[in-house]
């Protein structure tokens, strides 16, 4: 049980978060469910956001919303499909005004699923890379969300012990792992509806989306 303290670090997600990458998706996997699926639905889609691309199709396939042969799709259409995610990406409103004015208290760092080279790309994109003290991708750690690892090294990056950090993310899954790293939590609903953030997977606080995310929130809430 964490108990009340001072927030050092905040350590934010990046797809969803950020940088809505997640209405793309979700799209995609709807034109591909059509195609390759079993009555795939939007809930679906929400139950494992914030997954491992490679672990949720396994997941999907294994539930019986998606047919095998989507496997081979997936490997000759991932650089297609990364593209069109990078293109049609949109960062939300006022996350420069968020990321200038909280770092001004606290330390600030990255945690992503995505790997570094789409990072790297949409940080360029919308000039995002100054605000952050480090960045961990899936290519920094040997787990992805929902293991602890990727937020106990940004941890260690930053110096800050983990109930001294404050996990900003979109998705259950990413909520998952950052309350196993045995971090506060918030969650951002610009995507995934309450509903899906339960147990495990439920935040400390809910916030409507980025631009609620403030000092003054943070030292009421936390």
């Amino acid at each position: 049980m964490l108990k009340q303290q001072a927030i050092k670090a905040i350590i934010f997600d990046f797809d969803g978060t950020l940088v809505n990458t997640v209405d793309v998706f979700l799209k995609m996997f709807l034109e591909i469910g059509s195609r390759y699926g079993n009555g795939v639905t939007a809930g679906d889609f929400y139950a494992k956001n914030g997954m491992p691309a490679r672990d949720s199709i396994r997941s999907y396939i294994k539930e019986g919303k998606f047919k095998w042969w989507i496997i081979p799709y997936f490997l000759l259409n991932a650089r297609r499909m990364n593209r069109r995610i990078n293109k049609e990406a949109a960062i939300y409103p006022q996350v420069h005004e968020v990321l200038r004015g909280l770092r001004q208290y606290y330390k600030i760092g990255l945690v992503s699923n995505n790997n570094s080279q789409n990072v790297n790309f949409l940080f360029n994109k919308f000039n995002l890379a100054s605000y952050f003290e480090h960045v961990v991708t899936r290519d920094d750690v040997r787990y992805e969300k929902p293991h602890p690892e990727p937020y106990l090294k940004m941890a260690k990056l930053l110096g800050e012990a983990a109930e001294n950090c404050l996990a900003v993310e979109d998705s259950p899954i990413g909520i998952l792992a950052a309350r196993r790293a045995n971090m506060w939590t918030c969650a951002v609903e610009h995507n995934t509806p309450q509903q899906y953030f339960e147990g495990e997977k439920a935040p400390n606080r809910f916030i409507p989306k980025i631009a609620n995310l403030s000092k003054d929130f943070i030292e009421k809430a936390y």
